[in-house]
């Protein structure tokens, strides 16, 4: 797991794929295509910021939407997943 999760940071940083700060938890993949871009699981995320930001889930998902997701702009951005 752990060598594969070191190709795919190495892939990621090839790529000029575009990370989420302090997300690095819930990085799951790297998408297949043009422009290839990190993948990270939205729930796991949301976990993070209640976490680390003491925050609610209502508060954390405004977070998420607003201050990472609404701030990224540009063809590396990363795609937010959620899990079935």
């Amino acid at each position: 797991m752990l060598r594969n999760r070191k190709h795919l940071l190495k892939k990621l940083q090839e790529e000029e794929c575009l990370l989420l700060p302090d997300m690095h938890i819930a990085l799951i993949g790297i998408s297949e295509g043009i422009n290839a871009r990190a993948v990270y699981d939205k729930d796991i995320c949301l976990d993070i910021l209640e976490e680390t930001m003491m925050l609610d889930k209502e508060s954390a998902i405004m977070y998420f939407y607003t201050s990472l997701i609404g701030a990224l702009e540009g063809d590396n951005t990363p795609l937010i997943v959620e899990t079935i």
